[in-house]
């Protein structure tokens, strides 16, 4: 048995592992994340290249809205039936509603190819697994917390696929992949915690300022700002680049898009229409935005109200 972590208020939830099995679901989530992270153009090259099968040859991308359509179905029939076993079915189904909102919007708004769908269920998995993982009797509702952290690692997926896999082609650094990233985090959340009940906990402002969640954005957003008042980091070029990460008489730069006019810019799709690149600030804000809408179904209505309550009485206060 691996000891539990003791509850303290520097984080909004504690991980928890218990036992053999848990380690290893914990195992297979990360190297499912490594497998996902470095097999970027092996799965682009299967989705996009003929199979042969027994009934012949067929592009998997070509049936993808049949695919996901399938798969839709198969999701709302389990939604229901987890609704019929389940509790808390008001709240659980108005946040089902924001998830399949999202999902409409970020393929309406923020995906250029067909392709790019595949965010949705790998990033759904990988935080289902982990929350396995960590929450096996699904008792401790750990959602802040694998949210914040599993998104995190999305972001690093992308940021490996721009900087090494695909430095040579790739337009500008997807901060839209990020947002799909977290739209497939949060779907595998609510599929794990759905209509389930929540665990009575207390949480105050302060218990926000001292957590790892909140020092690590504050560390990645001072990091960004400092490199960028540097001249290090660069949000956009004027010219094509050969790969974003370049040395201009001896000082190292690095740059967000490889091509002029990406970045911040509505682009046509393969879809039909446009898609629009989303910069730092505005993909940041969105992803804040719905990790604190999705991070409030880990709290009970009173304990929400109570949380507004003391963050009146601070600003009185101060």
């Amino acid at each position: 048995m691996i000891k539990e972590y003791s509850e303290d208020k520097k984080s909004f939830s504690n991980f928890k592992l218990i036992g053999k099995r848990s380690i290893l679901i914990f195992a297979i989530s990360f190297f499912y994340w490594i497998a996902v992270s470095t097999c970027h153009l092996i799965v682009t090259d299967f989705l996009t290249d003929w199979v042969a099968t027994p009934w012949g040859k067929f592009i998997p991308r070509d049936s993808s809205l049949e695919t996901g359509l399938v798969v839709t179905i198969l999701l709302i029939i389990y939604i229901f039936y987890m609704a019929i076993k389940g509790k808390r079915r008001i709240i659980s189904f108005i946040y089902w509603i924001l998830l399949g909102s999202s999902v409409w919007l970020a393929y309406r708004f923020l995906i250029a190819a067909q392709i790019e769908i595949i965010h949705f269920p790998q990033y759904a998995i990988l935080s289902f697994l982990f929350a396995y993982a960590i929450d096996p009797e699904r008792k401790k509702v750990l959602i802040v917390s694998i949210l914040f952290w599993v998104t995190l690692m999305g972001i690093v997926d992308e940021a490996y696929q721009y900087f090494y896999i695909t430095r040579l082609f790739s337009h500008y650094f997807d901060f839209n992949d990020f947002i799909l990233n977290e739209i497939g985090v949060a779907l595998g959340l609510f599929l794990f915690y759905g209509f389930r009940e929540i665990p009575s906990r207390k949480i105050g402002i302060n218990d926000i300022w001292k957590s790892l969640e909140f020092k690590v954005v504050v560390s990645i957003i001072l990091l960004f700002l400092s490199f960028s008042l540097l001249g290090i980091i660069h949000s956009y070029t004027h010219t094509k680049l050969e790969t974003p990460i370049i040395y201009e008489h001896g000082f190292l730069k690095i740059y967000l898009e490889r091509l002029p006019n990406k970045i911040g810019s509505w682009q046509e799709r393969d879809l039909g229409g446009y898609f629009y690149t989303l910069d730092s600030l505005t993909g940041t804000s969105i992803m804040v935005l719905f990790g604190f809408l999705i991070s409030l179904y880990q709290y009970e209505l009173k304990e929400k109200l109570t949380l507004g309550r003391k963050f009146k009485s601070n600003l009185s206060k101060s």
